[in-house]
């Protein structure tokens, strides 16, 4: 994990114009997701003379792949790689379709992901992760029955 980073925002946006020129007719919102150790908070950049209005995810590097959060932390940690985790990780299930099925295990899911989940299916999308992971559960359980 680098500690630092090019100046991401300026490089992005010295080429946003050019890549949205034949989009004109969307309304392209640009987000930056950035993967690091813990995650964090979700951080709101107003339109400025430089860059249009944009947010920064901070998304732990297990959010993204639980495999590759431990095995990251048991290198970090200085010990050797625990059995368990060694060698190559099972090809992972297509989590969409895990979604529409029901059978997603929502608890393991970041808020962030809980919350754009609800959002694409136009449900309220506040409240804490227990009150998100439970509307989803209803949700899939009414499309069931």
């Amino acid at each position: 994990m680098a500690e630092d980073h090019e100046d991401s925002h300026k490089k992005f946006f010295d080429q946003w114009k050019k890549w949205i020129t034949n989009l004109g007719e969307f309304d392209v919102i640009p987000e930056f997701i950035w993967i690091t150790k813990k995650g964090g908070k979700e951080k709101r950049h107003l339109q400025t003379g430089q860059y249009p209005a944009h947010k920064e995810r901070n998304i732990s590097i297990s959010e993204v792949s639980k495999y590759i959060g431990e095995t990251y932390e048991a290198e970090t940690r200085g010990g050797p790689i625990p059995e368990n985790l060694a060698g190559e990780p099972e090809e992972p299930e297509d989590l969409g379709e895990q979604t529409r099925s029901g059978t997603n295990d929502y608890q393991n899911m970041g808020k962030a992901w809980l919350q754009d989940e609800l959002k694409s299916r136009s449900l309220p999308h506040n409240g804490n992760k227990a009150d998100l992971v439970a509307r989803l559960r209803k949700d899939d359980e009414s499309k069931e029955g």
